[in-house]
């Protein structure tokens, strides 16, 4: 993201490293294993259970969000329990198993029916809720009718670049990608 956002950024990120610290203290008291009380390791932000000796560590869910653009168009997507209005971009976790750019395809198509192209690398951001790294991916449009999968998503549909709905706060990566789209600026 942009050094121009670098406070807001670190302030993020200070922010949702003590989210993380509060939920995996709160999800891993108990060895996963053996179910007996963790203990600290020193120095690192792992635990380890005294019985068997098992050591874990902080998990961190990758999940994929993708800007698919055809022409001045912008395909976004809303969820049913999102505020009355605002749209997003497609997003979701990805598989164990599966590559970055495989999610991103895969989560396209299941979500709306449309197949992309020309997948590319935007920038990344850790989400806190409770623990995930939001890859941003942009892509074109290769095929496919726009079809809502409902068990994922309230709406979907294409919007002119002039005629953006409600969209996501300004510190998410959903938002960063929407702007660099909107408002494109040399690298």
């Amino acid at each position: 993201m942009p050094a121009q956002t670098r406070l807001t950024d670190d302030v993020l990120s200070l922010g949702g490293l003590a989210l993380h610290a509060v939920h995996w203290e709160a999800t891993s008291r108990h060895c996963p294993r053996c179910g007996e009380p963790t203990a600290r390791i020193a120095s690192e932000s792992g635990k380890r259970c005294p019985r068997c000796a098992y050591e874990h560590y902080p998990h961190l869910h990758p999940a994929v969000i993708v800007l698919v653009k055809d022409g001045d168009r912008v395909l976004l997507a809303r969820k049913s329990f999102w505020a009355k209005g605002r749209y997003g971009l497609v997003a979701g976790f990805v598989d164990a198993g599966e590559s970055l750019e495989a999610a991103a395809c895969r989560e396209v198509l299941e979500e709306t029916g449309i197949e992309i192209r020309d997948l590319n690398y935007v920038a990344s951001q850790y989400w806190p809720f409770p623990s995930q790294l939001m890859v941003g991916f942009t892509a074109a449009y290769a095929r496919g009718d726009l079809r809502v999968n409902t068990a994922e998503l309230e709406d979907a549909r294409w919007f002119s670049v002039d005629d953006l709905p409600d969209l996501p706060p300004k510190l998410s990566i959903a938002r960063f990608l929407l702007d660099h789209f909107a408002h494109p600026s040399p690298v």
